[in-house]
This record gives C-alpha cells, sequence and structure tokens, in this order.
C-alpha cells in the first residue's frame, strides 16, 4: 500500500449520494470504504473524519507488510503494542516544533513532551476503529457498557461497547480544562441579556423605515427590487438576532448539556397552561445527533420573562431560516428547534459560536476577583444555573432535577457560592456580633 492515501468524494450509487473514501493512488481501499459505508445514519462530515483517521492504520500496516485481514486479535499483541507506541509517539510531539524554548526543554530532560487529554482522546478514537475492524473479522465480541472515563485517565477497559486489549491502556491525566467550576455573576448574565436583546438588534435600513410592509406602487421596477432584497437581508439578520437569543435564553432557561440542545425539534418547546416547558425525548429520527445523557426529562425554563419574550420571537424568526435553506436546497423543513446561519439542523459548533461571539464581546466573566475569572463556554452555564437557584434558596431535589443529574452528590459538585454572597454572610455575622456587644456594654 502507498504512502500516498487520500481521501475524496465519490458518489455512491446504491445510497443515491455522496460518501468520502479512502483511496490509495488511483485505486479505492475497497474494506476500508466498506466499513465507512457500514453505518448510513452517518453524515459525510463524520463520514471524512472517519476516513483520515483510518489512513494512520493502513499505513502503519503497509509499513510492516501487513494486511488487516491477516491481523486477529487472538495472536495480534506484538502488533498492538507496536501500534500503541507509533500512536503515542507521535501524540508527544509537540505542537509547537519550531518553538525554541521547547526544544531546549527537550533536549535538556531526554524525554519527548506529555501526552494531553485531548490528544489521548484522538488516539483512542484510532484505537476504537481498530477495534471496529477487528469485530467486524469476528474476532472481539459486542459487550453491553460503554468508555470506562476513570478519574485516572482515558483508556481503560472500553469504547463504545467493545472490548479493548490491555496494551492500549493508556493512562493520561485528567482533564483540566473546566476543573475549576466557571460560573458567571448575577451582573454577567445582565450584561450577556444586554447584548443579546439590545445591543446586537441589526438596525432597520432607512429604506424600511419609511415603507416597512411593502414597496410603493408607483416606484420603478429597479427601486422595488432594491427594496425587496433590503427586506430579505434584513429579515435575515433580525431572525439570525433572534435565533442567537434563543439559544442563549434556552441554556440559561434549562442548564441543558451541550450535545443536548440539537436533540430538540420545533414540537418540543411549548406551553402547558401558562408555563415553558422543553421535553427532551428518545426518537429514531435524531439518534444520530445523541442521546440525552441521563435520559429523557422535562425541563421548566418559563423563570424568567426574557426567555418566554425569546421564544415568541423565535417562533416568528425560525420560518425566516428555514424557508430560506429550503428555497437553497429543495429541502423540506427539517423540524428542528433551532437552526444554524444557513437555515440546517443546529449543531455543537453552531451552538459554540454564541459562545466564541461573547467572549469576543466581553474581555473576562466571573466577577473582578483573577482567579474567578475565565472565558464562557457552555458547561459554565450550568454551573451558573446551579449557583442562581442556590442563591435564590431552590430547594436541593429541585435543583437536581433541572440539571439532570441521576445522583444528588453530583448536584453537589456543580455551582459555588458568590464572593458577595459569603461577604454579605459573614458581615451579618459580624455586624450581629457587635450589636450584643454594645448591648452587653
Amino acid at each position: 500500500m502507498s504512502h500516498s492515501l487520500k481521501v475524496l468524494r465519490t458518489f455512491c450509487p446504491y445510497q443515491n449520494r455522496y460518501m468520502y473514501e479512502l483511496w490509495n493512488d488511483v485505486m479505492p481501499v475497497v474494506p476500508a470504504n466498506n466499513f465507512l459505508r457500514a453505518y448510513p445514519a452517518w453524515s459525510t462530515s463524520t463520514l471524512a473524519s472517519k476516513a483520515y483517521q483510518l489512513i494512520h492504520l493502513f499505513r502503519f500496516l503497509k509499513r510492516n507488510s501487513l494486511s488487516f485481514w491477516t491481523v486477529r486479535a487472538r495472536s495480534s499483541g506484538p502488533v498492538i503494542q507496536q501500534f500503541r507506541n507509533e500512536l503515542l509517539l507521535r501524540a508527544r510531539i509537540p505542537k509547537k516544533q519550531d518553538d525554541p524554548s521547547v526544544q531546549a526543554l527537550s533536549q535538556q530532560t531526554k524525554e519527548p513532551c506529555a501526552i494531553t487529554h485531548s490528544v489521548a482522546k484522538s488516539i483512542l478514537t484510532e484505537v476504537g476503529l481498530l477495534c471496529e475492524w477487528w469485530r467486524q473479522a469476528g474476532e472481539i465480541p459486542i459487550i453491553r457498557g460503554g468508555f470506562d472515563n476513570s478519574k485516572k485517565g482515558l483508556g481503560k477497559s472500553r469504547r463504545n461497547g467493545i472490548i479493548l486489549s490491555s496494551a492500549f491502556t493508556i493512562v493520561v491525566p485528567a482533564n483540566e480544562k473546566y476543573r475549576t467550576n466557571h460560573v458567571l455573576e448575577i451582573s454577567d448574565v445582565s450584561a450577556i441579556w444586554e447584548v443579546l436583546t439590545v445591543e446586537s438588534r441589526p438596525a432597520r435600513p432607512s429604506m424600511l423605515k419609511q415603507h416597512v410592509q411593502r414597496p410603493c406602487s408607483d416606484w420603478p421596477q429597479r427601486r422595488k427590487l432594491a427594496w425587496q432584497k433590503t427586506y430579505d437581508e434584513y429579515r435575515t439578520k433580525l431572525a439570525w438576532f433572534h435565533r442567537q437569543q434563543m439559544l442563549w435564553a434556552l441554556m440559561i432557561g434549562s442548564a441543558m448539556r451541550l450535545g443536548e440542545v440539537p436533540l430538540l425539534m420545533a414540537v418540543d418547546v411549548n406551553f402547558y397552561g401558562d408555563d415553558l416547558w422543553v421535553a427532551l425525548r428518545e426518537r429514531a429520527c435524531t439518534n444520530h445527533l445523541g442521546k440525552a445523557k441521563t435520559g429523557p426529562r422535562t425541563i421548566f425554563i418559563g423563570w424568567d420573562h426574557r426567555i418566554v419574550t425569546a421564544w415568541q420571537n423565535w417562533g416568528r424568526s425560525r420560518q425566516v431560516l428555514v424557508d430560506k435553506r429550503m428555497s437553497l436546497t429543495g429541502q423540506p423543513d427539517h423540524g428542528m428547534f433551532l437552526t444554524n446561519r444557513d437555515g440546517g439542523p443546529l449543531t455543537t459548533r453552531g451552538v459554540q459560536s454564541l459562545f466564541d461571539m461573547l467572549n469576543t464581546k466581553f474581555r473576562y466573566f466571573g466577577g473582578e476577583f483573577i482567579e474567578d475569572q475565565f472565558h464562557i463556554h457552555p458547561h459554565a452555564v450550568r454551573h451558573t444555573v446551579e449557583s442562581l437557584f442556590r442563591e435564590w434558596g431552590v430547594p436541593h431535589h429541585v435543583r437536581q432535577r433541572h440539571l439532570g443529574h441521576k445522583k444528588p452528590e453530583t448536584t453537589d459538585l456543580y455551582g459555588k457560592v458568590y464572593r458577595k454572597t459569603y461577604i454579605r454572610y459573614l458581615s451579618e455575622i459580624d455586624a450581629r456580633n457587635s450589636k450584643l456587644s454594645s448591648v452587653m456594654d
């Protein structure tokens, strides 16, 4: 097998759609492409990422004069160990190859750079692909259970319900990205609402200020077309403004996890009586997007009037983005509650775009103390909701249900005591002691 492996986009007549395939020079790698086609529910972009990850495996087998179909799990201990070592070596290569300080440190210590959490996850993805191959060959049975993500690190024993070889036990440091409970101050929450409801609102063009609904009948055709173009662009910008507003309202209202937000369909957010509720459900049509971590549940989110207002605005604007997508692609309404800028179903990357915008808008979050300051991320919203509810005296079992935790001990790990609350309570104690001292005197 040549080292000039590449990923190409080709049309599959059997599934009547475009697929991503691994190609070796001018010929497709047939077994790899059969593996990629084994899961029709995957999107084409996912297939592309799988194809790129499989390149490392094929190059490894070629360099060792091995064919995949000759490698068996029962007798592949040395092969597995060698592939693991190659992955680890690649993981230890520093990202900044041209950094003199990194090179000097490596030469002094005579040791490669340590494995990071994100790199280890990438390694285990490739390991999971390798085990998927062996499972298809009938060498590794499927077992119940998931990927063991223990406190000691990744790669203990299982991934995607498949037993990994003991040679792939890769212990890595814990993920330090969200080790600190990042919590927004109440003033931060108010500032975000101000941006998403007032400051980011697109200005109405002057042509539409005088003629809001339709152009004048006596206008020339060129001016009517200019008005229509301006009107369409303004409606699209306004719809996107309402989308960002609704996304924030949904996250701060429900404290949903990042991967749960794209699962919502339009019928899942509704009034029951006078209250606004969100229903997380299990559906076959959204299984390819993921599942709710703690299963289906219903969440009350109408506790803030701004959330209800955002829902009403988005109810009118959603169709604008969906119609734009339908006119460009001819595809029907996908039925999902939130959309991306092009009107397609929301993805986790689309959720992240909101937080990228907020981090650009604000220098930092978390208040005036340096040790509390951070850049906002989706999981910080869950910690913030827990902190707000605790500040407002919401009972523990209600907070647990709202966050979707199976165990009450998990809820105790969320949120933090606001510094102002901490100061207020201790100041009250000091004031009470001072008053008692004056009475005794």
